[in-house]
């Protein structure tokens, strides 16, 4: 069963997106603050961690790299929400810190987030960094200068040359 940290210090929305989880059949535990959020991971690694950046004391972005650091920590899903936080930092730390975003930390979105634990790998679409790659990858290759091949042999020359 997948196992899942929510780390936020609003006890009514961490109760709540809590509930729905379990309802998910996942297996949720919670903590209002890093500290002890570190503590609970390091005694028992989870899957995913929902993680608020805005915390009491040590902040959602610290919280994350001190677990990044612990037995798991690098292999765990993390998804940085932040309620009262400017929806484009959260976005920015999650991609500095190697984590999903659901800035508005709805369930939708978590959700979203989290179907990546409950979808074997092999059925996963190609998503995030690697359709990044391939999109840019394409975009470079649209605009890449003709090559001489494509131009038209010099007049009154041999085109066998």
């Amino acid at each position: 069963m997948t196992s899942i940290l929510v780390v936020s210090p609003r006890e009514a929305w961490a109760s709540a997106t809590a509930e729905a989880l379990r309802a998910d059949g996942l297996t949720v535990r919670r903590m209002p603050t890093g500290e002890l959020a570190i503590d609970a991971f390091v005694q028992e690694p989870a899957d995913a961690l929902i993680v608020e950046l805005e915390l009491p004391g040590r902040d959602g972005a610290a919280t994350v790299e001190s677990i990044r650091w612990a037995p798991d920590g690098e292999r765990a899903l993390v998804i940085l929400v932040g309620a009262d936080a400017d929806p484009d930092r959260v976005r920015r730390v999650a991609l500095e810190l190697r984590a999903r975003s659901a800035p508005d930390g709805s369930l939708a979105s978590l959700r979203s987030a989290l179907a990546s634990l409950m979808t074997p790998m092999e059925e996963q679409p190609l998503t995030g960094e690697v359709t990044k790659q391939v999109f840019s990858e394409e975009l470079l290759e649209q605009t890449r200068a003709p090559t001489k091949e494509t131009e038209s042999p010099m007049a009154g020359g041999d085109p066998a040359i």
